[in-house]
């Protein structure tokens, strides 16, 4: 059976790469909703990354916890229903490290460097955390919050790597009900 640390690094790898195609795609939708709209419609513009980000993030792991029930019942893989937790995690990890020094910063504890005007951690941070950017506005003041951020990567990966294990699919149930109706 087989169960090494680079099989979480590679299934890691494929969330970190999604998690930047929806940051990509998060940029791509606001600037077009901000030629559109004055005011840049803020809930309509959150709706829509963080949908785009989480489903990004569901399918990866939903196709990685699909693949991995067949490849448990074969005997190649041992049985680990956490591994989407701990795949998210080690995906998580640059998100937590940057997190922590944004909070440092934004804290007064130190100053990395000057980037238009703020600290430069900071605005990386609030750049890579563009398609749930908008509740920003909800911890402002609060610094320590900012690793709350970066743990949706985990919790979205965790629960649709289980829900691939057992076959459920989100979208089918969606579309079905919607049939049904």
């Amino acid at each position: 059976m087989k169960n090494n640390a680079w099989t979480f690094v590679k299934y890691a790898l494929g969330i970190v790469v999604n998690q930047l195609i929806a940051i990509v795609m998060s940029v791509f939708v606001t600037t077009v909703i901000g030629f559109f709209s004055s005011d840049g419609l803020p809930f309509f513009r959150f709706i829509l990354t963080s949908v785009i980000y989480v489903a990004l993030l569901y399918s990866t792991s939903w196709r990685k916890g699909s693949s991995d029930e067949n490849r448990v019942k074969l005997g190649y893989l041992s049985d680990n229903k956490l591994r989407g937790f701990i795949a998210g995690l080690l995906a998580a990890i640059p998100g937590i490290v940057l997190a922590v020094f944004a909070f440092l910063s934004e804290s007064g504890y130190v100053s990395f460097f000057e980037f238009m005007g703020h600290d430069g951690v900071v605005v990386i941070n609030r750049f890579l955390n563009l398609p749930i950017g908008e509740l920003y506005q909800f911890i402002e003041g609060r610094p320590a919050l900012n690793i709350l951020f970066p743990m949706v990567i985990p919790v979205v990966s965790g629960i649709s790597y289980i829900l691939g294990r057992y076959g459920i699919s989100v979208r089918q149930i969606l579309i079905y009900k919607a049939d049904k109706e």
